[in-house]
């Protein structure tokens, strides 16, 4: 996969791909979806696994890319739920200005962004250092380019008739370890499938009882369907608890750099009219139940609010338990997170 994930809006398309072309003349490999989508590919999930499996997601700023909805605005979505899972010195979102304009969103705030203008290379420089690459002092590879031609000969004539005569087998090897994988992926979907039907009807129940120990009607429950390959559609289930007031505590998958699967339990923000399939403003409240082979660990957001891990954690173990514990665990989460909220509610 990719270094180097590369998110614009679409009036700065020749900016996006002149970076793009820069980093790979430099040996970075960088993810454009101009350049890297494939034609029947779904674009949508696509886009969000290259965001996930990225080291580096740089995004393109501009006064109308920020000023208006757009794909921007939903890859930057992703991107942060993925520095969610970052230690918090370590860099993930890097912003780049092409133009002097104001960044509002308060997590791109909290980000020190860099400049390509009114010079590039400056502003490149300071890139390649974030990216790992060191500083350089030489100048950015001009776009123009001459052909070059040499005589053919026999030992890398060899070769290529080598790698041409076995690109086939070299190419159904690897389309089969995929499905190896994605089989695999959907065996292990099905068995948490069943655990998420389990948890629903235990969501809904504690929901259920609140409401007639004395919260009315206050508590309602939204889930999503429950997808056949949740590895690779992680974004597409969760179950939301609302509090009637815009406060929500929701239920969702998330996937690690190195693919592994986390349930994880966050205090998020919606709109008025918000629905399970409406963007959502993640706090940095977020608890994962990190999954491994036979069992699961508790794993904290670096920022987590103090009072969430006093009220909500408390005393429950992080270190590795077993799965046969694990429904009981976030059910435990989610009640204790039902209880300080009707607290604050109450004061």
């Amino acid at each position: 996969m990719a270094d180097v994930f590369i998110s614009y809006a679409r009036q700065d398309m020749s900016q996006a791909r002149r970076l793009f072309d820069v980093l790979r003349q430099r040996g970075i490999e960088a993810w454009l979806d101009i350049e890297m989508l494939l034609p029947g590919q779904k674009w949508r999930s696509t886009i969000q696994e290259a965001i996930r499996k990225c080291r580096y997601f740089i995004a393109i700023l501009s006064s109308q890319s920020l000023s208006k909805r757009g794909y921007l605005q939903k890859e930057l979505k992703v991107a942060f739920e993925v520095l969610d899972e970052f230690p918090e010195n370590e860099i993930f979102v890097i912003p780049v200005r092409i133009e002097d304009c104001d960044i509002s969103d308060q997590r791109l705030k909290d980000l020190h962004y860099v400049d390509l203008f009114p010079e590039y290379e400056p502003g490149l420089s300071k890139i390649l250092v974030a990216l790992g690459r060191g500083p350089t002092d030489s100048p950015v590879i001009s776009t123009e380019t001459r052909f070059v031609q040499g005589d053919i000969k026999p030992e890398y004539e060899g070769a290529a008739h080598q790698f041409y005569g076995e690109l086939k087998n070299r190419i159904n090897q690897q389309k089969r370890i995929e499905e190896e994988q994605v089989d695999s992926e959907i065996a292990k979907s099905k068995v948490l499938g069943s655990r998420i039907k389990e948890i629903e009807k235990e969501v809904g129940a504690l929901a259920s009882s609140f409401n007639a120990a004395g919260a009315g009607n206050l508590l309602t429950i939204q889930a999503s369907d429950f997808p056949d390959n949740i590895f690779r559609d992680t974004g597409v289930y969760r179950i939301l608890v609302s509090f009637g007031d815009q406060i929500y505590w929701m239920i969702r998958f998330v996937t690690y750099p190195d693919r592994t699967l986390a349930l994880q339990l966050v205090r998020v923000r919606g709109k008025e009219d918000a629905s399970v399939h409406d963007n959502f403003m993640l706090t940095n409240d977020s608890i994962n139940l990190v999954f491994k082979e036979e069992e699961f660990w508790v794993s904290l957001n670096q920022s987590i609010s103090k009072d969430i891990v006093t009220d909500i954690i408390g005393e429950l173990p992080r270190n590795h338990r077993p799965l046969d514990v694990f429904e009981s665990t976030i059910i435990l989460l989610l009640r204790r997170a039902i209880e300080r909220e009707l607290i604050l509610r109450a004061k």
